[in-house]
């Protein structure tokens, strides 16, 4: 495919110079010959997140990883797709990094998303951190969204940790219920310095549990207090899921929609998730 593009794109002139995927890696959108190339290969990735199954989550994935490689300045808004495949996926850490990116540096005035040789991620960010460690007061929809749902994620595997506890109590030595408790965590949770040290010495996580459920209670009501059509969806997707409006306004049911269709599939394939906006929506 990178053959053909080069192949269609005009040749050097002052405007541009050929071959793209050498020298124009980063920058993309803003040469007008390879927006159709952009184009096709974004619907290739609608057309494989129709295919149920690990794989094409995964093939998915990386197109739009590239792609956003190929033109950091996103305009097609590829980074709304990104965070919910990564927690199909059980990258939860993955996740984390990427958002913690976009709305942390990404939004500082002196970042030149132009600039190839600066990062375009950060890694092992600490995924149990304050929500006004990010900037999102003007977040996308499907990125407050997944984040909720990845503090859900975090906060159900700290209660099944302390439920293991409970019910195996002193029926295995300390050393090794100890061990048995850190391999229940995802690495995202295991990146969490104080979480693991209370871990590893045998104490409960209640604490660590009480404050995910703060940042997750903040994440649904100010989520609903943007967009109030969105919560009511993810428990009755209905018509919902194969609408595609064509343009939307914050707020609206065809922002809900668009988010709707990039998120649901996480939330459906999360056990107890949809469950649990239930209880919410129905409080």
């Amino acid at each position: 495919m990178a053959a053909e593009v080069d192949r269609l794109i005009m040749p050097d002139s002052r405007m541009f110079r050929g071959r793209p995927f050498e020298n124009s890696v980063g920058h993309f959108w803003g040469i007008v010959g390879t927006r159709d190339y952009m184009r096709a290969r974004y619907g290739h990735v609608e057309a494989l997140l129709k295919v149920k199954n690990r794989t094409a989550v995964q093939v998915a994935l990386d197109h739009l990883l590239d792609m956003l490689r190929l033109n950091r300045s996103d305009n097609l808004g590829l980074r709304d797709f990104v965070p919910a495949l990564y927690l199909r996926l059980g990258r939860e850490q993955a996740f984390y990094d990427f958002i913690k990116w976009w709305y942390t540096r990404a939004q500082e005035d002196d970042y030149d998303s132009d600039n190839t040789d600066l990062p375009h991620n950060i890694e092992n960010a600490d995924a149990f951190e304050p929500l006004r460690t990010l900037k999102m007061q003007y977040a996308a929809l499907p990125h407050r969204a997944m984040l909720c749902l990845l503090k859900w994620r975090l906060r159900s595997d700290l209660q099944a940790l302390e439920n293991a506890s409970i019910a195996v109590g002193d029926k295995v030595p300390a050393e090794l219920l100890n061990g048995i408790r850190s391999h229940m965590l995802s690495p995202a949770a295991q990146n969490n310095t104080p979480l693991m040290k209370d871990v590893e010495n045998g104490r409960d996580v209640d604490r660590h549990i009480d404050q995910l459920e703060q940042q997750i209670n903040a994440l649904f009501d100010t989520l609903n207090e943007s967009n109030q059509h969105y919560w009511a969806a993810v428990v009755e997707p209905g018509n919902h899921l194969t609408a595609r409006p064509p343009h939307y306004s914050q707020g609206t049911v065809a922002e809900m929609q668009l988010a709707l269709a990039q998120t649901y599939d996480a939330w459906a394939e999360t056990p107890g998730a949809t469950m649990w906006v239930w209880s919410k929506v129905a409080a």
